[in-house]
Formats: C-alpha cells, structure tokens, sequence
C-alpha cells in the first residue's frame, strides 16, 4: 500500500508547526501557554528551555521522516530506519494524546494545569498527530518492486 500524498504533507506540517512552537517557547514566547501561573512556573523550571530543544529537534527530526517517504531523498535513509521511526513517532503522540484526553476527562489536571485551558487543545492535537503518523506509518511498506 502506498501512503497518501496528503497525509505525508500533513504529518510533515503537524511537526514542523509544532516545533516551530517549541522554538518559540525557547525564547520566552507564550502562545499556546496562556498568562497564567501555569505559563509563569514552565519558564522558571530550569529544565524548560532544554526540554523544549530536544522537542523541537524530535518535531524536525519526524517531519524530515513523513517527508522521506515521498521525497527522492528518502531512498538514503534505511527502510527500517523510516519505518521505525514513523511507528515510534504515532506512538508517542498518540498515547500523548490519549493520557492527556483520559486525565481532562476524568478531571486529574492539577489546578495549575487547569488554570490554563488552552492546554485542552493539546491532547486533541496529539491525537491528531499520532493518527497523522500512523496513516504514514502504514502506507510505508515498501513497494514490490
């Protein structure tokens, strides 16, 4: 089964977004994070910043892996290498997803988490992403050729 175009493109665009938000927060930027306490004890961890390097590295490093099933430059890169990393990626992100979902459902946000609601569009995002990642991920098998 080859993969859709469109889905590659969008998982591609999924993390490359996201990363660019990463970044973003890297230097002290707030959007997806409110103004809130919630937003104000991320930026005074210490880990915060280099949290949000290795997330942005890991967003660019699995767009460059949607994008590697459609681009001629994919062929460098091993099969299971691509697949591996496809798979890994829509399980990440959609168990991500669905703790998150599962914690706001049954209401074990902690009260800093729910100060914030902008933080209610992440597990839907996640989600989002892992099945992006999974219907790339599928359409990955190598062509008999």
């Amino acid at each position: 089964m080859r993969v859709r175009e469109p889905a590659v493109w969008a998982a591609a665009a999924w993390a490359s977004s996201f990363a660019a938000l990463h970044v973003h927060w890297v230097f002290g930027g707030r959007l997806g994070l409110g103004e809130g306490a919630a937003a104000d004890a991320a930026f005074e961890r210490g880990w915060f910043v280099t949290f949000n390097v290795v997330a942005a590295v890991l967003c660019t490093l699995a767009a460059a892996l949607a994008l590697s099933v459609r681009c001629a430059w994919g062929g460098a890169v091993p099969q299971w290498v691509r697949r591996g990393g496809l798979w890994a990626t829509a399980i990440v992100l959609s168990l991500r997803g669905t703790v998150g979902t599962v914690q706001s459902l049954s209401g074990r946000r902690t009260p800093a988490e729910v100060e914030a609601p902008v933080l209610l569009l992440y597990d839907p995002w996640f989600l989002v992403g892992g099945a992006l990642f999974t219907v790339v991920a599928i359409g990955s098998r190598r062509d008999p050729t």
